[in-house]
């Protein structure tokens, strides 16, 4: 039996990695090609049952392997739903206080929130340089879907990364829905879970740039 496993690929590729890595008790390296989504960084695999898209427990890479000459060519459409997924946060940290509030869940700000809101901070400075798929916006990005991983590890919840957008996400994607992205789903459910929250002056990217939410303008 090998001592270590790689996975090269897509999101898919590295949580069916992740899932025969922890299987067999093996050492795990992901190469990620594309930046659509942080699951070539998380614990978490997200399998299909034969019905519906299910989160499991796995375990995250021992090594993530992060080439810019690969990832710099990928579509665009790809970094887009991964940004989408990246600024997700500014719904889930605020379903995970609700939830610390309402439910008694472990909550870490220092640990986990306060780290996921920089890094919602730092995308959104470095907008542009995302769009233009420089190095140093696949570098911000790519590094940020690292720090996803490291962040539900240290908190031990995916809740520092995804809270009722990505339900939104997995329900219309078990429900068939064809023609987005994980990220793209998520992207539109944080758009309508902070309209549900209240969240004024949220943003999160669109085709023209930031769409954003304000009293007089719901989102401009």
């Amino acid at each position: 039996m090998p001592d270590t496993l790689v996975a090269v690929g897509g999101g898919r590729i590295c949580d069916l990695g992740k899932w025969v890595a922890h299987r067999l008790g093996t050492r795990l390296v992901a190469v990620p090609t594309t930046l659509s989504s942080d699951a070539f960084s998380t614990g978490y695999s997200v399998l299909w049952d034969g019905e519906r898209n299910t989160p499991v427990r796995t375990k995250p890479p021992d090594v993530i392997v992060g080439d810019y000459d690969i990832l710099i060519h990928e579509p665009k459409r790809f970094v887009l739903a991964g940004l989408g997924d990246m600024m997700s946060k500014v719904t889930a940290l605020f379903d995970w206080r609700l939830a610390f509030w309402l439910a008694g869940e472990r909550y870490s700000d220092y640990g986990g929130a306060n780290i996921a809101r920089s890094t919602v901070d730092l995308l959104t400075r470095r907008l542009e340089n995302i769009a233009k798929m420089n190095y140093n916006g696949i570098e911000t990005l790519f590094l940020s879907e690292v720090t996803d991983g490291y962040l539900m590890e240290i908190s031990g919840t995916t809740r520092v990364a995804a809270g009722s957008e990505h339900l939104f996400a997995f329900a219309l994607e078990n429900m068939g829905a064809e023609g987005m992205h994980g990220g793209e789903f998520c992207a539109l459910g944080t758009v309508l879970m902070s309209y549900l929250q209240d969240q004024e002056g949220m943003c999160v990217p669109s085709s023209r740039g930031l769409a954003c939410r304000s009293p007089q303008r719901p989102w401009a």
